[in-house]
C-alpha cells in the first residue's frame, strides 16, 4: 500500500532536507505530508518557515506563519518571526518585512541571528 507514516516520520524527513540545504525538497515533502492528511506541529512550522526564508518564498511563509499564529500553540516566538522576516526580505518584500518586524517588537521580542 501507499506510505502514510506519522507526523514524526514526516517532520524528521522535512527537517533533514532543510538542514541539508535542500529547502525546495523540504517544501515538496511538506506538500506530500499534507496530501496524506497530516498538519504540521509547532516545531515543524519553524522548520518550514526557515526553508521559506532560504527560498525567499514570502507568500508561503506568510501563509504558514498566519496559520500557525491562529492555532493553539501560543504566540509566535522570536525564531518564527525572524524566519518570516527573512523570507519577506529575501523575496523583495521589504515593506512587509518591516511591518512584521514592528509586530515582533510590539510583542516584546528581539531579532535573532539564525538565518
Amino acid at each position: 500500500g501507499d506510505f502514510r507514516g506519522n507526523l514524526i516520520t514526516w517532520s524528521t524527513c522535512i527537517h533533514a532536507c532543510e538542514r541539508a540545504e535542500q529547502p525546495k525538497l523540504a517544501m515538496k515533502v511538506y506538500g506530500e505530508m499534507k496530501q496524506v492528511g497530516f498538519a504540521p506541529d509547532r516545531p515543524l512550522y519553524g522548520i518550514l518557515l526557515r526553508a521559506c526564508g532560504k527560498l525567499g518564498n514570502w507568500r508561503r511563509a506568510v501563509e504558514l506563519f498566519d496559520t500557525m499564529k491562529d492555532g493553539d500553540g501560543g504566540p509566535p516566538d522570536a525564531n518564527e518571526y525572524t524566519y518570516l522576516i527573512s523570507a519577506c526580505a529575501r523575496g523583495g518584500e521589504n515593506g512587509l518585512a518591516m511591518n512584521r518586524f514592528a509586530d515582533m517588537l510590539d510583542a516584546g521580542l528581539k531579532m535573532i541571528d539564525k538565518t
